[in-house]
């Protein structure tokens, strides 16, 4: 180990516990200060070359001092394997005396390839990456966008019409890799553990929803009741059986947080991009889920996926635990499907005991079997299935509705058939196709 990695161990190390204690309180401060929501209008038009948070300016830091590179004239240095998308890729920087820049690309005539142009564009300054750094350090980590018209890192957040909350899109904060949305003081997902080797973060928490309802092995379409960052659409999409994932949407502060993510750019590519990748169709819905499930057909889904928000954001997420609700999710749900309704905390907890019990009971009562707590992914898995009339209805059509005339039953009398010849006729042969 170099003595310059070690002393980047150094610095990234107090910053983790710094960040991981403070973030509550910071999200308290920035939704009482207005300010950064204002320049959402203004940098709209503007495209965005990468998203970093405090984890890649501390690497760019690093590069200052003259860590690896390719080399270069009057002070320019060009260095692979650094992030600009909150981990997701590697791509190349240009390490100026200013700051920290990207080779542009220009425009040229569509027979001949593209060109880089001469002057690489400033992206972010030292000041400003140190500002980032500083942010985080103080408990208000967040990620920030890249423009190559001089404009400075910007923010992202955003105001949630619905809950008239402060949206914050929050980084991991003790590894690189998907971020979270903080919705007021509230994350869309989990981020647990003080030690980077039993970090769990989105990617994670995600896996564990999806694992819940064994969706490798779902054939058919799933629904999404919430689509939040996109993370369980995409990842459902990615299941080799799945033929259509349907997510729905209702707060226009997350979709704002997933266009800005470079974690979702799978959810607005276009069809032939995603199936380039591998990837099912996801076609998103933008509103109440209460409202649109009536549209949906009867047993159209093989999954469902149910993420609601917690009732103390808001007076519409009380709809997501309705009894009515559960109905609807049993009724478009196709025989055997399984549905994952998360709840979040831990269920043996008393703040959370009466909240699970509570939910078991309105999906039983909307005809749900075999309810059941999964502790490690912090919800309950259902399943639908034929409850006893509709079993003796079965047996009835398939036989003469007497103990043992189902299918074991009739596989005998054709084998009887076919060895002795015999026609079933009469009582014993009605029923029989």
């Amino acid at each position: 180990m170099t003595v310059e990695s070690e002393q980047k161990q150094k610095t990234v190390k107090p910053l983790e516990d710094e960040v991981g204690e403070a973030w509550l309180r910071a999200q308290k401060e920035v939704e009482a200060n207005p300010e950064p929501m204002q320049q959402v209008e203004e940098e709209e038009e503007l495209v965005a070359v990468g998203v970093i948070s405090h984890h890649e300016a501390l690497e760019l830091l690093c590069l200052r001092e003259g860590l690896g590179g390719r080399g270069g004239r009057g002070g320019v240095h060009y260095h692979d394997g650094v992030s600009l998308d909150l981990g997701r890729s590697e791509t190349m920087v240009v390490v100026t005396e200013e700051g920290i820049a990207v080779p542009v690309v220009e425009a040229s005539h569509p027979r001949h390839p593209q060109r880089e142009a001469r002057e690489p564009a400033l992206v972010a300054t030292w000041g400003e990456l140190e500002d980032i750094v500083d942010q985080a350090r103080r408990g208000r980590p967040g990620c920030f966008t890249l423009y190559t018209d001089g404009t400075q890192p910007w923010k992202i957040s955003a105001v949630s019409l619905q809950t008239g909350r402060a949206a914050n899109l929050l980084p991991s904060l003790h590894v690189k890799g998907p971020p979270t949305v903080v919705l007021g003081s509230y994350r869309m997902h989990r981020l647990d553990g003080p030690r980077p080797g039993r970090y769990l973060g989105p990617a994670e928490d995600t896996r564990r929803k999806l694992d819940a309802i064994k969706m490798k092995k779902v054939y058919g379409k799933v629904l999404d009741t919430t689509t939040g960052l996109g993370y369980t659409a995409i990842a459902a999409a990615r299941c080799a059986h799945v033929t259509e994932v349907v997510t729905v949407e209702a707060d226009q502060a997350a979709l704002e947080m997933s266009r800005y993510n470079p974690w979702s750019t799978d959810l607005f590519s276009s069809p032939s991009a995603r199936a380039s990748q591998g990837l099912s169709p996801i076609h998103m819905v933008q509103g109440d889920v209460c409202e649109l499930i009536h549209s949906f057909r009867d047993n159209a889904f093989a999954a469902v996926m149910h993420d609601p928000p917690s009732m103390a954001l808001s007076r519409a997420a009380v709809h997501l635990y309705s009894p009515a609700f559960y109905a609807q999710l049993y009724r478009v749900l196709r025989w055997r499907g399984r549905l994952f309704h998360f709840v979040g905390g831990h269920p043996k907890a008393k703040e959370n005991a009466r909240l699970y019990k509570t939910v078991m009971q309105r999906l039983e009562a909307a005809g749900f079997k075999k309810v059941m707590i999964l502790a490690s992914a912090q919800g309950v898995v259902a399943e639908k299935g034929e409850d006893r009339k509709s079993k003796k209805a079965l047996h009835a059509r398939n036989g003469s509705g007497e103990r043992g005339s189902g299918g074991k039953a009739q596989r005998l009398r054709a084998q009887r058939e076919f060895m002795w010849g015999m026609d079933f006729l009469g009582e014993e042969g009605e029923g029989l196709e």
